[in-house]
């Protein structure tokens, strides 16, 4: 069986980092994806994008916290997972995916020249 979720694409808010009771990080994201299809009746092309829950703990919340920001275009790749809670006698679900792999592009960290023009893609991946 496989559970495995690989997604590139834009953050539409900057990441929400908190703190579990155990004291570990977790830094929520949003993700957009977008693709491109063409309307049958008109025969224009239209964009349709999707929201993704994104979850990262520990090391890559603290990264994820420290480098990104909304816009930032990302790659990820991990598990789905679902939560459910219950709040004022109603059950609620979300899905999100629990990232293992992250790759950040067009960044520029600090062994790049920005006057050169030159970026760095980086990657981490959880320990």
């Amino acid at each position: 069986m496989l559970n495995k979720a690989i997604l590139i694409g834009r953050l539409g808010a900057d990441p929400e980092l908190h703190y579990l009771p155990s004291g570990d990080a977790v830094s929520n994201l949003r993700l957009a994806t977008t693709d491109r299809v063409k309307d049958p009746e008109s025969g224009e092309w239209r964009e349709l994008t999707e929201w993704h829950n994104l979850a990262l703990y520990k090391g890559l919340a603290a990264i994820a916290n420290t480098y990104l920001a909304k816009g930032a275009r990302v790659a990820v790749e991990g598990r789905l997972k679902t939560r459910s809670w219950e709040k004022a006698g109603y059950k609620f679900y979300r899905t999100e995916i629990v990232v293992e792999k992250l790759k950040m592009f067009d960044w520029n960290g600090p062994e790049s020249d920005p006057a050169a023009g030159n970026s760095t893609d980086s990657a981490w991946e959880v320990a």
